[in-house]
């Protein structure tokens, strides 16, 4: 919905890649918004979010409000940078988010320094985060290729999966009947998408010990 809103789903502009991304983006953090920042979207960052920059980790464990925090979408850049995903602000710190779909190139992903340099132009004394979402086969490659990279002094950059995301649907505190749905439909949401990470065998799985291979 929040994609057709923004006329994300309907540019014949955009790939078949961007519009999966802009979907996916406006779909999950689009209804993740509905909750409260510190019942919902801290709980998987506080749990998942990975960064070898210590100040993202205290940005992120700093916050403890309650209170309405603002996520808007495809934010525009006045200098022609482009535009975000998702940008959250919650107390005094803004959070960029990136969501990419399709892995581009480890060593040139030339949108995440166009993120930084959004990032520096829309805010002043604000701590500033970026967060890289994407598969966890990917992330961690992209996050090395560029966490280096002279962009990221003042941007804190990190990283989250959404296999990752997924298991921390767990950990939203649900209050009524109808966030259980929420919380519910998200997790097919991503089970659909296929950002199931393997979670060990069920207890129910019956293994012959007899059948195996012996390989000398």
């Amino acid at each position: 919905m929040i994609a057709e809103i923004n006329q994300k789903t309907c540019n014949a502009m955009l790939s078949h890649t961007e519009s999966l991304e802009d979907e996916l983006t406006g779909d999950f953090f689009g209804t993740l918004r509905y909750f409260p920042y510190m019942r919902g979207l801290h709980k998987i960052l506080l749990k998942y979010a990975v960064s070898y920059d210590k100040a993202f980790r205290s940005a992120i464990e700093g916050i403890s409000t309650d209170e309405y925090f603002d996520m808007e979408f495809w934010k525009k850049s006045k200098n022609n940078y482009g535009e975000m995903d998702a940008f959250l602000s919650v107390e005094n710190v803004r959070i960029g988010i990136d969501n990419v779909y399709r892995c581009p190139p480890f060593d040139d992903n030339a949108q995440l320094i166009r993120d930084a340099k959004m990032m520096n132009e829309w805010c002043e004394t604000e701590e500033m985060l970026l967060l890289l979402v994407a598969r966890e086969e990917d992330t961690r490659k992209i996050y090395i290729a560029n966490c280096r990279k002279p962009h990221f002094q003042k941007v804190h950059f990190g990283y989250i999966t959404w296999e990752n995301i997924f298991l921390g649907l767990d950990l939203i505190e649900t209050q009524t009947r109808y966030e259980e749905i929420i919380v519910k439909d998200l997790r097919e949401l991503l089970k659909a998408k296929g950002f199931m990470s393997f979670d060990g065998f069920d207890d129910k799985t019956n293994i012959d010990g007899g059948l195996y291979y012996d390989f000398g």
